[in-house]
């Protein structure tokens, strides 16, 4: 009998510890769960904007799910991307007093050419359909107590990128963030060296050349990238932006891999539009063994960086990672060739190339010619290749053309291709019978630096437009009349016959460009026998190769 009940006490303790584990499993689930809802509630958000505060309108040009689960404006009722609403509308997701001081400024600083911050507060309307909203509440977040920070950047004419950003801080710890290194020592010293290296490679925009990348700009491009929560290094070297930080195991690397490639992709697809970069790619690479390997990273971005600027395929060139082949033997190739363009840019192993500009009608040769200058040893292909690098057309572009005005006679006319950023130099130029020709980086023409050029100018010296895009807003500014020279792109004239849009847009343009006294239209590679209709009613004179 107290056998029996021995067994049966034992069974019963049995039961009782088995009920027991289940029941601690199931609270550890449900702890899990809620924390797990917890942090994956963003509270920090970036969106991009477009303002034309002149005619009050505004477009959003990132997506909603830029910013993840929190955005200033409901996903389901907020402004929409890539449509233009009332500058009103947009105004209505911030309080009275903030929409107060924004318009007072905007309006008293319509000429103002410096970027600027404000901080505004939200009203209810962004945030009271949010589908996280009991997240929020867990969190202790009040939105309507929490600061919005926008940033203008001027445009000219009223115009501005407008970035938003907000940080809702819960409370709970704050969040390890990327700290900037110089040298390439420094950053070969910070890196711990049993651990794999994983780092973005952004191309840094032509707004960047010319002013200082500030820690909120780097805090703004983490957000883009999804990287505010995590602990690495900048650094900014050749007109490159690497994002670096580290793992210490396989899976991390894998885990860190398909993130960064799946939100490469979405970026790509979604063409975000930003301030900061206008290329980018992800490498990982095994620990670095010298300081020669930081040199190596760097290269081994500018490959992939400046094939993504000559608009080669995303898929192949927008990655390389440990376990890659594809890009060994090329690399090797480029990089050799890379090395050589710039030494024989420094020490100016030029030679110079005459473009005579012919008379339509005569098919003699203008008094006019365009100069340009030419890295010897490369063919056309990769002569065109390196020019297509936006860092090379800013950092360069001044060296070449200094060489071009050392190497002609005084007394001749000649046009030189520069980019309204080079403009910063024009004490340097400073020879008369010279048209500089702006062409255009990868964001069109900034008219604001264009037209600060005007002040600038040396008697004697004239600005032309390289015209690759005809929209609007070029149609309005040589509507001024300020510019007199223009060279249609070959990219325009060889689907004139083909496009008959493009043709009505090039006809418009010209008859704008026919109310400016003493003008000059040069057809870059215009099709042979054109119709003479057209050649009258696009005011053909002049071409060139």
């Amino acid at each position: 009998m107290l056998v029996k009940r021995s067994i049966m006490d034992q069974l019963l303790l049995g039961i009782a510890i088995i009920i027991a584990c289940v029941i601690l499993i199931d609270i550890f689930i449900i702890v899990f769960i809620y924390l797990n809802h917890v942090h994956k509630v963003k509270t920090n958000g970036l969106a991009i904007f477009k303002l034309d505060f002149g005619q009050k309108k505004i477009i959003r040009l990132s997506s909603k799910s830029l910013s993840g689960s929190l955005n200033m404006d409901s996903r389901l009722q907020g402004l929409s991307a890539n449509q233009y609403v009332d500058f009103d509308v947009f105004l209505s997701y911030l309080d009275e007093e903030s929409q107060k001081n924004l318009t007072e400024y905007l309006s008293q600083n319509d000429n103002n050419d410096k970027r600027f911050n404000i901080y505004c507060k939200m009203s209810s309307k962004g945030y009271r359909t949010h589908q996280n909203a009991q997240g929020l509440k867990l969190l202790n977040i009040k939105m309507t107590k929490e600061k919005i920070l926008l940033k203008f950047f001027p445009l000219g004419n009223n115009r501005y990128y407008l970035t938003i950003h907000w940080n809702a801080r819960p409370k709970r710890s704050a969040s390890t963030t990327f700290k900037f290194i110089k040298k390439s020592e420094d950053l070969y010293n910070a890196l711990n060296k049993e651990k794999y290296i994983l780092a973005y490679a952004l191309g840094i925009n032509e707004f960047l050349y010319n002013n200082v990348i500030s820690k909120s700009d780097i805090e703004d491009i983490l957000r883009i990238f999804e990287l505010n929560n995590m602990f690495g290094y900048y650094y900014v070297k050749n007109g490159l932006i690497l994002l670096i930080f580290e793992t210490n195991s396989s899976f991390w690397l894998n885990h860190y891999t398909k993130k960064a490639l799946k939100r490469l992709k979405f970026l790509h697809e979604r063409k975000i539009i930003n301030p900061f970069f206008n290329s980018f790619a992800f490498l990982s690479v095994n620990t670095f063994k010298s300081v020669d390997d930081v040199q190596e990273l760097v290269d081994k971005s500018k490959y992939l960086i400046q094939h993504l600027n000559n608009k080669r395929k995303f898929d192949k060139y927008s990655s390389w990672l440990i376990s890659d082949t594809k890009h060994d033997n090329h690399y090797q190739e480029f990089k050799s060739m890379m090395l050589d363009y710039e030494k024989k840019n420094e020490l100016q192993q030029y030679i110079k190339e005459n473009i005579p500009i012919i008379s339509y009608k005569t098919k003699r040769q203008s008094k006019v010619a365009i100069l340009k200058n030419r890295v010897i040893g490369y063919s056309d292909q990769d002569s065109e290749f390196f020019n297509n690098v936006s860092w090379y057309r800013l950092i360069y572009t001044n060296k070449w053309n200094k060489y071009l005005m050392e190497n002609c006679e005084e007394d001749e006319n000649i046009i030189l291709e520069t980019n309204e950023y080079d403009l910063i130099n024009l004490n340097t130029y400073d020879r008369p019978k010279t048209t500089l020709l702006i062409k255009p980086l990868q964001n069109g023409f900034n008219y604001r630096l264009i037209n600060n050029a005007f002040s600038n100018l040396k008697e004697g010296i004239n600005l032309g437009l390289y015209i690759e895009k005809i929209n609007d807003r070029l149609t309005n500014y040589v509507n001024i009349g300020n510019i007199k020279v223009f060279v249609i792109s070959e990219k325009i004239c060889k689907y004139i016959e083909k496009d008959q849009i493009l043709y009505i847009k090039l006809l418009n343009f010209v008859k704008t460009i026919s109310t400016i006294k003493n003008h000059v239209i040069i057809y870059q590679n215009l099709p042979e026998g054109l119709d003479e209709l057209m050649v009258k009613t696009l005011d053909v004179q002049y071409v060139c190769k």
